[in-house]
């Protein structure tokens, strides 16, 4: 059996409680701890999480994360090779300019377009900030560099060469210069027929063959118009929904999966409230707090990793 390379399984953040937000990007904060590139482009395993609060700290944490959907997997690939391909109209002439790090990073919403990544002075992450791993000292550690891809998108009717930098989150609409990966995959795809079957308003012979009860008009109806929608929202151009209704895009459950909800009590032993590990794609996880801290204001989160064969992770192709 191959040998699973040494790698830090337990990450352990350093938060304030009065914080609203903050966001945990697994491959980044593995990069940093382990001075090894973790490409993002991965689905984590992860064992489990604890929370270790002060004592009478009261309150309710969300953990979020991208949906476990096929829309969500088939998006981010198709968005990724367009990114791909798009650099590769430079990267063709000129192989060798490409960045060692080149990576495809996407952030898993809106909110975290916006966040920033934990300044390693503070004491405590603050509100909105992308959390770095901390030590016993409670000192983050030194990160490199981590910068989110961009696409850059042709201004219609613009002069030549001039374009739009936009960045990419997973779930939710389009907002300022970042762009929803599953709205546009949406948007981007064909509809399945509004009504299956599309039977035609005429009965022909073959029904009145057996039209010996006065109920066959109804029994038909029953059969013919009953489940003949898909059992998803799908746009209908001629109902006037003709926007794209995929769940985690613009109109359809437009945050991120909602992983977990743990309860946060005065009673909690040790200070300590465990939450449930499973699969992170793309190793986003989202932090929601409403907390209410007493005394000290201080608050540690431990996300603990399954060893494996990717750089000593259990991990696969996202």
């Amino acid at each position: 059996m191959a040998k699973i390379a040494p790698s830090v399984t337990r990450l352990w953040f350093h938060i304030n409680p009065n914080n609203d937000t903050n966001f945990v990007d697994l491959s980044l904060a593995a990069s940093a701890v382990n001075r090894r590139f973790y490409r993002q482009g991965t689905s984590w395993a992860v064992a489990g999480m604890s929370l270790v609060t002060q004592p009478n700290t009261t309150g309710i944490v969300d953990v979020s994360k991208m949906p476990d959907t096929w829309m969500a997997k088939n998006s981010h690939t198709m968005v990724k090779k367009l990114w791909m391909k798009s650099q590769d109209q430079v990267l063709d002439d000129q192989p060798s300019i490409a960045a060692k790090y080149r990576d495809f990073k996407v952030y898993l919403d809106k909110d975290m377009v916006s966040s920033t990544i934990q300044e390693v002075g503070s004491v405590a992450a603050t509100d909105g900030q992308t959390l770095l791993p901390v030590d016993s000292r409670n000192l983050a550690i030194l990160p490199g560099e981590w910068t989110y891809s961009t696409i850059q998108l042709p201004i219609l009717g613009g002069a030549t060469g001039t374009s739009n930098e936009v960045t990419l989150h997973m779930v939710g609409d389009d907002d300022g210069d970042s762009r929803g990966i599953i709205h546009g995959y949406g948007l981007a795809r064909s509809r399945p027929q509004t009504i299956e079957p599309n039977t035609p308003s005429n009965v022909g012979w073959i029904t009145e063959i057996f039209d010996t009860a006065d109920n066959l008009d109804e029994i038909r109806l029953d059969v013919t118009d009953n489940n003949d929608y898909p059992p998803y929202r799908v746009g209908d151009t001629a109902s006037g929904l003709t926007d794209e209704y995929y769940p985690g895009g613009a109109n359809n459950q437009p945050y991120a999966a909602l992983h977990s909800v743990a309860n946060v009590t005065g009673t909690t032993v040790g200070g300590k409230t465990h939450m449930e590990g499973g699969i992170f794609g793309c190793g986003l996880i989202r932090f929601d707090w409403d907390l209410t801290p007493s005394g000290d204001t201080q608050m540690w989160l431990a996300i603990d990793l399954v060893p494996g064969s990717y750089k000593g992770y259990l991990t696969e192709v996202y």
